[in-house]
C-alpha cells in the first residue's frame, strides 16, 4: 500500500499537483504512524504543511498538527502534544467545522491522548504529589 502512495506522491510532484502531493504525504504519514515509524510520520506530516497552506487548506494543516500531536503523545512528550493538539483544535474552530472530505479522524484516539496529556501535565504542575512510574 505504501508503494502506491509513494507513486502517487511522485506523480503529484511531476504534475505540480499540490492537492495530490499533500494527500499522498498525509496518507504516508498515517501509514508510518500506524507502523510505529514515528520519525517518518513526522517527516511526512511536516512536508505536507507547505502545499496545504499554498492551497489554502487550513483544515488539512489542522489535521497535520493533530497527527504530529499524536506522535508527540505516543513519544511521551505531553507538553508538545498538548500544544500541537491545541493548535489543531484552534484551526478547526477557526474554520468552523470538523470533518474533511478525505479524512475523518478517530476521535477516541484524540480524546484518549488529550486525557493522557492533561493528566501528565497536571502531575508536573503538582510536583509534591507522588508520580505514577510508567
Amino acid at each position: 500500500m505504501g508503494r502506491r502512495f509513494d507513486e502517487g506522491l511522485a506523480h503529484g510532484r511531476e504534475a505540480g499537483d499540490r492537492l495530490g502531493i499533500y494527500n499522498a504525504l498525509f496518507s504516508l504519514a498515517q501509514l508510518a504512524l500506524s507502523l510505529g515509524e514515528y520519525d517518518e510520520a513526522i517527516r511526512r506530516f511536516t512536508e505536507g504543511i507547505q502545499p496545504s497552506q499554498e492551497m489554502g487548506d487550513l483544515l488539512n494543516v489542522a489535521y497535520i498538527l493533530e497527527g504530529l500531536g499524536v506522535v508527540a503523545g505516543l513519544r511521551d512528550q505531553a507538553h508538545r502534544a498538548a500544544k500541537l493538539l491545541g493548535a489543531s483544535e484552534g484551526l478547526i474552530e477557526a474554520a468552523g467545522l470538523r470533518g474533511h472530505t478525505s479524512y475523518v479522524p478517530d476521535r477516541s484516539l484524540y480524546e484518549g491522548l488529550r486525557l493522557q496529556c492533561t493528566q501528565r501535565l497536571a502531575r508536573r504542575l503538582r510536583p509534591h504529589e507522588p508520580r505514577d512510574k510508567r
